[in-house]
């Protein structure tokens, strides 16, 4: 009980540390609440996160090697615990590399993602062939080769599952690791959705939103990230294989939380407004509108049936 009560503490102390240098470390804090994608902003955010998950690095681990009942763990079997050089593992007290099984289990799991944004990727390639103007080249470099794009798909899953998925996990698998796969699955990712409350506190200060629009938004992204803490806690455990879970957290926000309608069918509609007659696209469109909600199932029975299969490994974290 009392390593579980430590475990919890530490998993208190990197969760809030992270969001801490995130808004309350920062000069002028609400300002920069209201300023969250000015470059200015974004790279002092960069800078702090970064810091303090160098620090976490060294933090954790020494708080492992003290707080563990293990005689045989060390300081550096405690850091490489957290997976942060790839291909590495700690098993039994020993270390082993397997560089070939680490990518191979770390494509897998961006597969299996791949599968249940399916259908979002089906709409995408055909909106670039059915919409005038729109050049897929250009619209990676504008979404991804910017600051913007360096935050999101880089710096943010990489932190993020590096303090929620690999520190959080291994508080409780090394302090305390007779806890339930269930608890480890279900209330640790918790600590992950409860991290985006001060969101809200964004959007009251920007004073665009009504208070249960935000009470809605805030809802939301709190049930969205706990179940996707979830999944990534799944990966883990089932792999070993922090880089996988920043690989499907940085393919997930790629994407965005995937769409229930054809953003192809909404958006050639208008421009098909203003035209008399009925083109071959239009037609083409229009079949894949009434496709989409069947793709969207089909993609996700595919995703229920392979979660099991392209996420098993024999570097499986046991517990």
């Amino acid at each position: 009980m009392v390593n579980t009560s430590f475990a919890f503490i530490l998993s208190i102390y990197v969760s809030t540390s992270y969001v801490a240098s995130l808004f309350l470390l920062s000069k002028g804090g609400i300002m920069y609440m209201l300023q969250r994608n000015d470059p200015t902003v974004m790279r002092c955010r960069i800078k702090r996160i970064t810091l303090i998950c160098l620090a976490n690095i060294a933090i954790v681990p020494c708080m492992h090697w003290l707080l563990s009942d293990d005689p045989n763990l060390t300081i550096s079997k405690c850091v490489l615990n957290l997976g942060i050089v790839p291909g590495l593992y700690v098993r039994a007290g020993s270390l082993h590399w397997d560089v070939i099984g680490y990518f191979w289990d770390a494509a897998r799991a961006v597969g299996l993602t791949a599968i249940l944004y399916g259908c979002d990727m089906v709409d995408s390639i055909l909106y670039y062939f059915m919409m005038p103007y729109w050049d897929p080249v250009a619209d990676f470099r504008d979404e991804i080769l910017n600051l913007h794009g360096f935050r999101n798909i880089v710096v943010g899953p990489a932190t993020e599952e590096l303090v929620y998925t690999s520190m959080n996990l291994q508080n409780y698998l090394i302090l305390a690791n007779s806890t339930p796969t269930t608890t480890l699955l279900l209330l640790l990712p918790l600590f992950f959705g409860f991290a985006h409350i001060p969101h809200g506190m964004e959007m009251y200060f920007s004073r665009n939103y009504t208070i249960a629009e935000i009470l809605n938004r805030c809802l939301f992204q709190i049930l969205y990230t706990t179940v996707f803490g979830a999944f990534t806690n799944f990966i883990y455990l089932r792999t070993g294989n922090l880089y996988a879970c920043i690989l499907v957290h940085a393919l997930c926000n790629y994407m965005s939380f995937p769409n229930l309608s054809s953003q192809l069918a909404a958006d050639y509609q208008q421009i098909s407004e203003k035209k008399q007659s009925r083109t071959w696209k239009e037609v083409v469109i229009r079949i894949w509108s009434y496709l989409y909600i069947p793709c969207l199932l089909f993609c996700i029975v595919g995703f229920k049936n392979s979660l099991w299969t392209l996420t098993y490994s024999k570097n499986e974290i046991e517990q």
